[in-house]
């Protein structure tokens, strides 16, 4: 299998995104908990609880595919991630530009986010 769970990466291409092995690209779309110190306060664990709620919400997808958070170099974009045997078509992946990745993935600019 291409995947290699911790260790994936993501291609993008024709339309979809394929899980492939690399760098750490992206993670699996949950939200961690941790023991409340300098760096994680409780703003930031009731945020945490927060993202787990929305994110509780999101059906399975029908299809099979893992909810991921992409690394897009400047941000992260919440997609389904195909899982297969098979080799994805070449494609962008996180070691690509930021243009090449946010034209790929047909992310919105900051400026224009709501």
């Amino acid at each position: 299998m291409i995947c290699l769970d911790s260790l994936c990466d993501y291609n993008a291409a024709v339309g979809r995104v394929a899980c492939v092995g690399g760098g750490g690209g992206y993670a699996r779309a949950i939200a961690r908990d941790a023991s409340l110190s300098d760096f994680y306060d409780v703003n930031l664990r009731d945020a945490t609880y927060a993202m787990r709620e929305i994110l509780g919400r999101i059906p399975q997808d029908e299809r099979g595919r893992v909810l991921a958070l992409l690394n897009t170099r400047n941000g992260f974009l919440l997609a389904w991630v195909e899982h297969s045997d098979e080799e994805p078509e070449p494609g962008v992946t996180v070691s690509n530009s930021e243009e090449e990745i946010a034209r790929a993935l047909g992310l919105v600019p900051l400026e224009n986010a709501e």
